[in-house]
C-alpha cells in the first residue's frame, strides 16, 4: 500500500512540475505590473524585490560542509571564470553561496575575491539592483587589503559601476 501511495504522489509532483504549477510560479503569474510609486526609496526596494525574483535562486550551496580549502578551490574557480568573461556562472555562483559565506573558515584573500567576482559579474551583467550585488560589494570592501592593489583596484570598479 505505501509504494502504491509513494507512486501516486510521484506521478502529482511530476505533473505539477510540468505545468509549472509550483507555488512560485503561481506567485509569479499572478504578480500585477508594478507601478512607479513617486518615492524613489519605495520604488528602489520593489526594484530590488524583482531582480531577485527573477535571478538564480540564492542561498542552494551547503556551505555549512566548505573547509578553507572548498573556499579557496571556489575562489580559483570562480577567478577563472571571471577572466574567461562568464560572468554568469559566476552569479550562479555567488548566488548559491547565498548569504551564508561562513567568514571565520574562509580565507580573508578567498573571501574578498569571492565577493567581488560576485559583485563585479552581477553588474557586468546588468544586475545592479538584485540584493546580492549591494551585499557582495559591502563585504568586498569591508574585506579590502588596502595593500593589495588589485584588490583595491576592483572596489574601485565596484563602486564606479555601482554608483555611477
Amino acid at each position: 500500500m505505501g509504494e502504491r501511495r509513494q507512486q501516486r504522489n510521484d506521478i502529482v509532483r511530476d505533473r505539477k512540475r510540468e505545468e509549472g504549477d509550483t507555488q512560485m510560479g503561481f506567485l509569479r503569474r499572478q504578480k500585477p505590473e508594478r507601478q512607479p510609486t513617486g518615492d524613489p526609496d519605495l520604488d528602489q526596494f520593489y526594484r530590488s524585490i524583482d531582480a531577485a525574483d527573477s535571478g538564480p535562486q540564492i542561498g542552494t550551496a551547503n556551505v555549512e560542509s566548505f573547509s578553507a580549502e572548498d573556499y579557496r578551490d571556489l575562489g580559483l574557480r570562480m577567478s577563472e571564470q571571471f577572466q574567461q568573461d562568464d560572468f554568469d556562472a559566476v552569479w550562479q555562483t555567488r548566488c548559491g553561496l547565498g548569504y551564508q559565506m561562513n567568514a571565520d573558515i574562509c580565507p580573508t584573500d578567498s573571501y574578498f575575491w569571492i565577493n567581488a567576482f560576485g559583485a563585479l559579474s552581477g553588474l557586468a551583467l546588468g544586475l545592479r539592483d538584485h540584493p546580492v550585488v549591494a551585499m557582495s560589494a559591502g563585504l568586498a570592501s569591508n574585506a579590502l587589503d588596502r595593500s593589495q592593489s588589485q584588490q583595491t583596484a576592483a572596489v574601485d570598479a565596484i563602486e564606479r559601476q555601482f554608483f555611477g
